[in-house]
């Protein structure tokens, strides 16, 4: 939204730019906590989209990618560009040994400390 904003508006969606949960945090609580999740925020390549699966994601959508290629050069880049996410998606699953999508979400994972500290904050705040 901040891209989208007039003066003003723009500024403070500046300083608000990292406010809110991150996509791998929601998609991580709500997989934990029994929901089927569809993970769409910020996905723009297939390792983004095998991330979201690894973290329980059900399924990925994605839009801003497939729009910018479809805008710059029409259907064909839009194509190639979903061709390389599905491609993409592909090498990180022989890379894990995952035999299919449902696979990624058993893989052993490594998570960054970041993400390792809003888990483990939303896991302390369900002990309150």
């Amino acid at each position: 939204e901040t891209h989208r904003a007039a003066k003003q508006a723009e500024r403070i969606g500046q300083i608000l730019w990292d406010w809110g949960t991150p996509t791998a945090v929601s998609t991580a609580w709500l997989a934990e906590a029994g929901f089927e999740v569809v993970a769409a925020g910020g996905i723009r390549h297939g390792l983004d989209a095998a991330r979201a699966l690894c973290l329980g994601a059900r399924l990925v959508g994605m839009a801003a990618p497939l729009v910018e290629a479809y805008s710059k050069e029409g259907q064909r880049s839009a194509r190639a560009t979903l061709v390389e996410v599905i491609e993409t998606l592909k090498y990180v699953m022989l890379l894990c040994g995952a035999k299919d999508l449902d696979a990624l979400s058993g893989i052993p994972r490594v998570l960054g400390p970041t993400l390792s500290r809003w888990l483990a904050a939303g896991r302390n705040e369900e002990d309150r």
